[in-house]
C-alpha cells in the first residue's frame, strides 16, 4: 500500500475532507432521547477513520482529514474496479475506512487504525474496509446538494463489493432502534442520525463504572502536605 503525508499547506483533498466533517456538525445524543422523526436516515458506524475515496477514472486514491493520502491498496483497487465497470468515468465517495479481524470479526480500534495506516503484511492490508455512507461527486456532477436519502440510495445501487459496500442504512425511529440492536449484537461503535428537523446526530454504546479511591501517592515540589 502507497501511503503518504503531505506537508502544509494540506492537499486540497485533505482538506475537503475537512470541510465536510464541520458542515455535518454531529452533536451526541443517547438512544433513550432519539427523538420520533419518520423522515431521519440512520446508518452504522464503524470503528475507523473518515476518509473521502477520490475515482479519477483509472484509479482511487484515499484521503483523510489531515494529511494522509493512500493508493495502491486492494481495497482502492476494489473500488475502482467496480466504479469503471459501472462506466463512470470521476468520483468521490465520503465513508470509513476500518479494518475487521477473522470471518470479518472486529478489531478494537488501535489494531484498526495500525492496520489503516502501516499494514505489517498482506493479510493485515487485506483486511481493510471501506464503508461508504455518502456521494459527493458523480461524472464531475455536484451530488451533495441532494437530499441524503437519494445519495445514500444512489451509492447502495453503486458500491456493493467485499471489501467496499455501502453502509447499512434505515429509516424512521424504528428503523434506527433495528440498527441500534445490531450495534449492540455485534458490539460496534454506534449510529449516525441524520435528520433535517433535529440536525446530525452520534450515538454510541456508554458504559457506567463506579470506582472508589484507596490510595493516593503525590510527587513533586509543586504538592503542599495534605494537598491532592
Amino acid at each position: 500500500m502507497r501511503t503518504w503525508m503531505q506537508k502544509e499547506p494540506l492537499d486540497e483533498r485533505n482538506l475537503a475532507v475537512n470541510v465536510y466533517k464541520h458542515r455535518m456538525k454531529l452533536w451526541a445524543t443517547e438512544i433513550d432521547l432519539l427523538p420520533y422523526d419518520e423522515t431521519m436516515i440512520g446508518t452504522l458506524k464503524y470503528d475507523g477513520e473518515l476518509n473521502f475515496a477520490f475515482f479519477d477514472g483509472n484509479k482511487v486514491t484515499f484521503a483523510n482529514r489531515y494529511a494522509r493520502l493512500r493508493e495502491d491498496m486492494p481495497t482502492a483497487t476494489e473500488l475502482a474496479n467496480i466504479l469503471i465497470a459501472k462506466g463512470f468515468e470521476t468520483a468521490t465517495l465520503a465513508g470509513e475506512l476500518y479494518a475487521v479481524g477473522p470471518n470479518e470479526s472486529k478489531l478494537k480500534l488501535g489494531p484498526v487504525m495500525h492496520r489503516i495506516k502501516k499494514p505489517h503484511n498482506k493479510e493485515e492490508e487485506d483486511s481493510v474496509r471501506f464503508g461508504a455512507f455518502d456521494i459527493i461527486e458523480l461524472n464531475g456532477k455536484d451530488i451533495s446538494t441532494l437530499d441524503y436519502r437519494t445519495r445514500i440510495n444512489m451509492l447502495s445501487e453503486i458500491v456493493d463489493g467485499k471489501k467496499v459496500h455501502t453502509v447499512p442504512f434505515k429509516t424512521g425511529r424504528k428503523g434506527c432502534m433495528e440498527l441500534w440492536n445490531k450495534v449492540i449484537a455485534e458490539g460496534l461503535e454506534g449510529l449516525v442520525i441524520r435528520s433535517e428537523e433535529h440536525g446530525n446526530m452520534k450515538i454510541k454504546q456508554s458504559l457506567e463504572v463506579d470506582l472508589v479511591v484507596i490510595g493516593l501517592k503525590t510527587g513533586g515540589i509543586s504538592w503542599d502536605r495534605g494537598e491532592a
